[in-house]
């Protein structure tokens, strides 16, 4: 059943044609057909530049840009960290980032020969790919700086104690080296810190690297002799003077960036870079469909990336499918050609040199390719499915064009009965689309006094001070809480609760915990218990496995796969009660027939048992999605007129119930409640439509969203962060509810889907019917009162 798209995308004009080259031409009808829908143009814009000759760079800064001239943006940065002013760098990818921030920091260790710098990385990969710059522009400038990488198994003393100027690591390196005497002299001169791919720390672990960095900032003041200083962006907090390192944050896709810089750091004094001064080529991005013949499809695509001689990255929404269409080809004559990149997975480094270098093929990757990995000149980019915001969007699709006219594909993601998903059906119409590249990024969630982290990073703070001698710092101005009694090491990039890893037996009794770098998938335990409880039904590879054991390991769980046979067509699906109780909230806010209010809450779930589920094909109106009475021979629906077609639909097995059901622990978190003065249908609209519409304000996951209604009171309806603490989404959504309401107004009055809006008439995760009509005049009310 091919994926349906039920909007219609202009088609392209025969002068459309002239804004392709002729590769990526032929490329474009080998892989979608003559005539593909055309969603956007984006025209080539000249370059900014400025001759390196005018600038108050050394001769040797000037031998390690190796340029003749610098974009317009690099010389604001340049400017901007001159001045002694931290720096929030956001434009776009492959514009020249490194080019902004490395004649500053090599200027700054050139003036002082005491002076240090530190880099920090999300992910070793992306330091390892990122240290090749840094030494070619040590190498070209003359400079001879030592430059040492501390990541993985390198002990701090190995490190530190050769007096390196430059030190590349990742935030999880640090999280417990900090401490350590080998690093304190070379924190005690830190002169730059520079966070590259900073959108990176969002959500839970960016509120742990917000820790970590008030450690850092505050352990270098304590080393210099300097205290505590005052006047930052919380009382008592941390304040950028010249003697302090300047904090360089580098990303290309960025939110209110200020506000995150000061959220993230604790400092102030802040100098926004975000004009790019770079050229950009002309880009098409075009609607691809595979009509209903996925393997023909991606036959096309490779066979056609390797005759036209292009290089296309495509981003999958999984790791299974990466792997699974990887392994396809690797078995095949186009061995040779396809490329596979996965977090976690060994040989990163190696397969992306060999796609860096080779002059046409495809490399499969998931959105760890995202976070700044060079991957060297693209012609065309695939994305399988809209990433769920904005700003992960426009990372993905810069990726392409940059010597040369780029070409960007997006194919709509379907759901279990082959649909295209309500936001995937949403952005194929051009209209709709154009948001994606112009619309207002999205807002990072991030919580630095979350009360589960921050007395954590406050006790390691107190002990990192007590174990070299140093003053202690108030840590409550800093973290908002006095120091936790829990020394128990954690990671940062967990909630402390624990992770879950899926994997066949065989290969975890073969391997142990080692195989937990390879897992299947890791879920959070709410989706966990949802889809991989006991005896869940799940394909790999075309072959069919059940959950058999949840094995504790330490804190850690593996869910055991085994091999067993049942009917393809059948899956399972865990129920879940949710059960949220208001502790400190704001007062309500009401208008119209609505009423809100934020605060935060205790959330507990129970896991009574689960469904056994079935796909079934049927005949069914691809517009109004009603099925013909039996007998009746048509092809044309007889209440809409339109064209009857194979659907897929789901029914119910069974229901299972275990003998008890599991009752997660309860955690505290961010809530927002929505009181609606309306019946069932309007409160379910306004349910879906709303979960739909907050990854416009705020970058999140569905996963890091839940809802839940009221036990005594169906129509109040609390929306809560899946994370302990609370990850700061909520108060960011209800800053940004007016907003929110207008666009669910504007949807809700469409008339149906065709028009582009959410598919919310057809679902509700509840099992009610919807009621778009009444949901805006709810909205409309709302209005007229001036909320």
């Amino acid at each position: 059943m091919p994926a349906r798209v039920q909007n219609s995308p202009t088609r392209r004009t025969r002068a459309d044609k002239n804004k392709l080259n002729p590769s990526l031409e032929r490329f474009l009808i080998d892989t979608v057909g003559f005539n593909p829908p055309l969603l956007h143009f984006q025209k080539p814009v000249p370059a900014q530049t400025v001759p390196v000759s005018r600038l108050n760079w050394s001769p040797a800064v000037s031998k390690g840009f190796e340029y003749r001239d610098a974009y317009s943006h690099q010389v604001s940065a340049f400017e901007a960290l001159e001045r002694g002013q931290n720096l929030i760098l956001t434009t776009p990818t492959a514009s020249g980032k490194t080019g902004a921030f490395f004649p500053a920091l090599f200027a700054a260790l050139e003036r002082d020969p005491h002076a240090t710098a530190l880099l920090v990385y999300p992910l070793v990969a992306l330091a390892q790919d990122q240290r090749g710059k840094l030494l070619e522009f040590n190498r070209l400038g003359g400079f001879n700086f030592p430059i040492a990488a501390f990541e993985g198994g390198v002990e701090a003393r190995a490190t530190f104690t050769q007096n390196p100027r430059i030190v590349t690591t990742t935030p999880d390196k640090l999280h417990w080296s900090l401490g350590l005497s080998a690093l304190h002299p070379f924190l005690e001169h830190l002169k730059m810190v520079v966070l590259d791919e900073a959108h990176t720390y969002r959500g839970g672990f960016g509120s742990e690297v917000s820790g970590l960095l008030r450690r850092l900032f505050a352990l270098c003041s304590s080393l210099r002799g300097g205290g505590l200083r005052g006047g930052g962006l919380q009382s008592g907090g941390l304040s950028a003077q010249n003697e302090g390192p300047r904090v360089v944050l580098s990303t290309a896709t960025l939110g209110e960036p200020l506000e995150f810089a000061r959220s993230l750091t604790g400092l102030d004094n802040f100098a926004e870079v975000s004009h790019s001064g770079a050229p950009t080529h002309g880009k098409s991005f075009y609607l691809a469909s595979h009509g209903g013949q996925p393997r023909r499809f991606w036959d096309a695509l490779v066979r056609s990336s390797l005759e036209n001689n292009l290089k296309t990255l495509v981003f999958l929404r999984g790791r299974t499918k990466a792997v699974r269409l990887h392994a396809d080809y690797r078995s095949s004559s186009f061995e040779k050609y396809v490329h596979l990149y996965l977090s976690g997975a060994g040989g990163r480094a190696e397969r992306l040199e060999t796609f860096r270098n080779a002059p046409s093929g495809v490399m499969f990757a998931t959105s760890a390719l995202e976070a700044g990995v060079d991957i060297g000149d693209l012609d065309t980019v695939l994305l399988d499915g809209y990433p769920g915001n904005r700003m992960t969007f426009r990372q993905m699709v810069g990726r392409c064009g940059r010597r040369g006219d780029g070409l960007v594909l997006l194919l709509p993601a379907t759901d279990a009965d082959g649909d295209a998903l309500p936001s995937d059906a949403f952005y194929s119409t051009p209209e709709n689309f154009s948001e994606l590249l112009t619309g207002t990024l999205e807002r990072l969630p991030l919580e630095p006094h979350n009360p589960f982290i921050a007395p954590r990073h406050a006790a390691l703070l107190v002990a990192e001070h007590r174990r070299s001698g140093l003053v202690l710092p108030e840590t409550t101005a800093l973290f908002g809480y006095p120091p936790s009694s829990d020394s128990r090491r954690w990671s940062l990039r967990g909630d402390g609760s624990g992770k879950f890893y899926t994997l066949e037996r065989r290969t975890f009794e073969r391997e142990g915990t080692a195989a937990f770098k390879f897992a299947l998938d890791s879920p959070s335990e709410h989706y966990a218990r949802l889809e991989k409880h006991l005896r869940a039904r799940t394909l790999l590879e075309g072959e069919t496995f059940e959950v058999g054991e949840w094995r504790k390991v330490g804190q850690d769980t593996a869910l055991l796969l085994d091999k067993v046979e049942f009917d393809p067509a059948e899956f399972t699906r865990g129920f879940a009660r949710v059960v949220v109780k208001p502790l400190e909230m704001t007062p309500w806010k009401v208008s119209g027939e609505l009423a809100t209010r934020v605060g935060r809450g205790e959330v507990t779930r129970a896991y009574p048992g689960y469904g056994i589920f079935r796909r079934k094909s049927v005949r069914a109106c691809r517009d109004c999605d009603l099925e013909p009475e039996l007998g009746v021979m048509s092809y044309r629906c007889a209440a809409c007129g339109g064209a009857l077609e194979d659907k897929l639909r789901t029914q119910t097995v069974s229901k299972h119930y275990f003998d008890a059901a599991h009752v997660s622990a309860p955690f505290e978190t961010g809530v927002l409640e929505l009181g609606i003065n309306a019946g069932p249908k309007v409160v379910a609209t306004l349910e879906q439509t709303l979960l739909k519409l907050i990854p416009l304000a705020v970058v999140c996951d569905p996963a890091d969203l839940g809802v839940a209604a009221r036990a005594d009171h169906e129509n109040y309806l609390f929306f809560f962060e899946n994370f302990r603490g609370g990850l700061g989404i909520m108060p960011l959504v209800h800053a940004a509810l007016p907003v929110l309401f207008k666009k669910a107004l504007e949807l809700c009055r469409k008339p149906c889907c065709v028009k582009g809006c959410y598919e919310c008439v057809a679902r509700s995760s509840r099992g009610e019917g919807l009621d778009k009509f009444g949901a805006a005049g709810v909205l409309e009310g709302w209005v007229s009162d001036g909320f």
